[in-house]
C-alpha cells in the first residue's frame, strides 16, 4: 500500500508565500499605525515619578493630608494612622490628570523622623 503525496508546483508555493508576505505587511502597518498615536496628558512613567516625589515630601513633613500642584495635574496625598502599629501611616495618594483619569495609590510608610 503505497500513497503518493501530491507536490505543489514551484508557482503555487510563490503564490502561497506572496500572499503570506502581504497580508504579513498589511497586519504590521496597521500595528505601527495603532502605536503610534499620542495619548494626551502625562505618560504613566512622569505621573509614577511625581508620585514618588511626593511621598517623599510627605515623609519630612508632619500634616495628614496635602496637595501637590504640577504641570499635568494634582497629587493629593491623605493619611491615616495604620490600625496595629504605631508611627505607621496608611497613605493614599491621588493623582488627578487634567481632563483626563485619575490614578490612586496606597502605601503603607513611617514618616522620617529627626
Amino acid at each position: 500500500m503505497k500513497t503518493t503525496l501530491k507536490g505543489a508546483s514551484l508557482v503555487e508555493a510563490l503564490v502561497a508565500s506572496v500572499i503570506f508576505l502581504t497580508v504579513f505587511l498589511i497586519a504590521m502597518s496597521s500595528l505601527i499605525n495603532i502605536a503610534r498615536i499620542k495619548v494626551s496628558g502625562p505618560s504613566p512613567v512622569e505621573i509614577e515619578d511625581a508620585v514618588e516625589e511626593c511621598i517623599a515630601k510627605f515623609k519630612d513633613e508632619s500634616d495628614d493630608s496635602r496637595s501637590y500642584d504640577f504641570d499635568w495635574g494634582v497629587v493629593e496625598v491623605n493619611a491615616k494612622p495604620y490600625e496595629t502599629s504605631d508611627g505607621v501611616l496608611d497613605v493614599t495618594v491621588s493623582a488627578k490628570v487634567k481632563y483626563g483619569r485619575t490614578v490612586i495609590y496606597r502605601h503603607i510608610i513611617k514618616r522620617n523622623e529627626d
